[in-house]
């Protein structure tokens, strides 16, 4: 079912924008140009609401929330790092075993 609630929302610039249908608000979101706080006002509404408060938003919002992951290339890194701080231990034990 579509939605045909618009919505005004309030730019960081103190302007207002819209009214914008269900979709462009999403993709304002995903761009990073809304976030949870940002006020909007549906067509149906008297007062100015958090987007956070708009069920049609929640997933959407969720979705932009979660961290993204560490790239593979990162993980790699991190392994080597770790390869080598272990095998520098294991030759300072080595060379001290020496010496006794």
């Amino acid at each position: 079912m579509k939605n045909d609630r618009k919505y005004t929302v309030m730019g960081n610039d103190g302007k207002e924008y819209g009214p914008v249908s269900d979709g462009q608000v999403r993709e304002w979101i995903k761009d990073g140009r809304l976030e949870r706080k940002s006020p909007v006002k549906p067509n149906d509404a008297k007062d100015w609401l958090f987007l956070e408060m708009l069920p049609e938003f929640k997933e959407t919002l969720a979705a932009m929330a979660r961290p993204k992951s560490a790239g593979w290339r990162s993980k790699i890194w991190l392994v080597i790092f770790f390869g080598l701080v272990l095998a520098g231990v294991v030759i300072l034990a080595l060379k001290q075993l020496k010496h006794l």
